[in-house]
């Protein structure tokens, strides 16, 4: 039986697939693959035998509210694609 889109194969609504993560973050599915192997989600997420990542609900969340880039993202990486810090933030108005 296959799973659900975005599930877990055992059916479980709390893990979600890379794919379902980058399309609530607005990102690609490969960053969110990235963040996983590269450590800015080490010990939050989980890998099938078959090496797929999946994603607990929450971490999502946290991921939407900015709440994880500070404590997942190394002191010294500058990388852009890091997960976002608050995608609730309005733009500033230009200024002249």
């Amino acid at each position: 039986m296959q799973a659900a889109k975005g599930l877990s194969a055992s059916g479980n609504h709390d893990l979600l697939s890379c794919n379902v993560v980058a399309k609530r973050l607005g990102v690609s599915s490969e960053t969110v693959r990235r963040w996983c192997r590269e450590k800015y989600l080490s010990g939050l997420v989980q890998q099938t035998p078959g090496g797929h990542y999946r994603i607990p609900r929450a971490v999502c969340e946290a991921l939407l509210r900015g709440e994880l880039r500070s404590t997942t993202r190394p002191a010294n990486d500058t990388a852009s694609d890091a997960p976002p810090a608050d995608t609730d933030a309005k733009p500033r108005a230009a200024t002249r």
